[in-house]
């Protein structure tokens, strides 16, 4: 028997559709149901979460924002970038200028790219050496 690409292709689809459909994946076997309806008095029952419980929104917005810092100081990190919220709204990064022409162009192409990120209502500056700029002001936006 001559096995071509096309066999082998529908045979590997084959196999997918059976193991999925089993429900199961290779060498797991369902577990069988319980017979036993009496309740165990030897655990207590967990009790329900409180509505409380949990992360908070504003812990959740938080940890947002704490990871857009993270990920602008790796994307910038040749450029030894720090990145860090000095309110609910406002971000300040800190960037080594790249000298990869007018200072300007390098001012319109970071705020760029770091206000995709962010909400309309947030406020960026970045810092190069001595210089502070304020996107808003760089990209003119009203």
């Amino acid at each position: 028997m001559r096995i071509t690409m096309k066999n082998s292709l529908g045979a590997g689809v084959l196999a997918l559709t059976l193991a999925l459909s089993a429900g199961c994946s290779a060498g797991e076997r369902p577990a069988a149901p319980s017979t036993d309806t009496a309740p165990s008095s030897s655990a207590p029952s967990p009790e329900p979460p409180k509505p409380s419980d949990g992360p908070s929104p504003d812990a959740a917005v938080s940890a947002e924002r704490a990871n857009i810092a993270k990920a602008l100081e790796r994307t910038y990190s040749e450029r030894n970038a720090i990145a860090q919220w000095t309110s609910d709204s406002s971000l300040h990064i800190t960037l080594d200028p790249d000298g990869a022409g007018a200072m300007t162009l390098e001012q319109f192409m970071d705020c760029r790219a770091i206000t995709q990120l962010l909400d309309k209502t947030d406020t960026v500056e970045v810092q190069y050496g001595r210089d502070t700029v304020t996107c808003s002001d760089v990209l003119e936006i009203d």
